[in-house]
């Protein structure tokens, strides 16, 4: 019966759960940070790291399809028409410093995930 405590416990969990993750792959580098003409600031360069932290978190410890997820929200940016060179030299940095960890994983698929965010970035 969907009135006991134990179930409205386990639906707000399920409900919880989805709407974190749906919050984490709608979270994504502003625009204007994406296609800056000039210098980023600190706040921005900030930013990009952030994105890149976090996704690199998900990309090595999460589930399978966590890691595809994050995988193709690391390489979407870079993608994005105008985005610019300026840009991608910074947000290579940042995710390039990070990667370490994900190509050295014991885990085939999350090695494989980081080569190919590697493979995305330019120089």
């Amino acid at each position: 019966m969907l009135h006991s405590p134990r179930r409205w416990g386990f639906v707000t969990a399920a409900f919880l759960c989805v709407a974190s993750v749906a919050a984490a792959q709608t979270s994504k580098i502003p625009y204007e940070i994406v296609t800056a003409t000039s210098a980023l600031s600190g706040a921005q360069r900030q930013e990009i790291d952030r994105y890149a932290q976090d996704m690199i978190a998900r990309l090595t410890f999460g589930t399978l399809n966590e890691a595809v997820q994050a995988r193709k929200d690391l390489i979407e940016p870079m993608s994005w028409a105008g985005s610019s060179d300026i840009f991608h030299l910074a947000y290579s940095s940042a995710v390039s410093g990070r990667l370490s960890q994900a190509i050295g994983s014991e885990q085939v698929h999350v090695r494989l995930n980081a080569m190919i965010v590697v493979g995305s970035l330019r120089d």
